[in-house]
């Protein structure tokens, strides 16, 4: 089982513009990684693409990089890694039998380390705590 939590931020909410930076500086730091990847591709063939270490060693002198806390450039690094190895495995599939796919597309995500989560979940708890002692 994975821990997996969803929150939906509205624009009024106090930390609504931190999280929309952190949004559009992980959106910069994949496409950024993922250009890497691509040309690598496209001139070196699917055995040339850098995995996740590779990557990590190209990526984390940049802006991009920086710009987000360490975990969780890494954890979008590691997404963009992934998504690479499923594309091939996904491209293979797709020779055997191409009826299996729609084309749709999804959003960009931000993904908080473990940490991050239990944090979070320490806070809820905490208020829970201190609604019940209310009552």
């Amino acid at each position: 089982m994975q821990l997996v939590e969803r929150r939906v931020i509205k624009s009024n909410h106090s930390i609504y513009k931190q999280i929309d930076e952190m949004c559009f500086a992980s959106k910069n730091l994949y496409n950024s990684a993922n250009f890497i990847v691509r040309q690598t591709f496209f001139f070196g063939g699917q055995n040339q693409v850098p995995r996740y270490e590779s990557l990590y060693h190209i990526m984390k002198d940049s802006e991009q990089y920086k710009t987000l806390p360490a975990k969780i450039s890494q954890q979008v690094l590691k997404l963009l890694a992934q998504n690479w190895t499923s594309f091939f495995a996904v491209l293979a599939e797709y020779g055997n039998d191409s009826s299996k796919f729609k084309g749709e597309q999804a959003g960009n995500l931000v993904l908080l380390p473990e940490e991050a989560a239990e944090q979070r979940v320490d806070a809820e708890t905490q208020r829970a705590e201190r609604l019940a002692a209310r009552l």
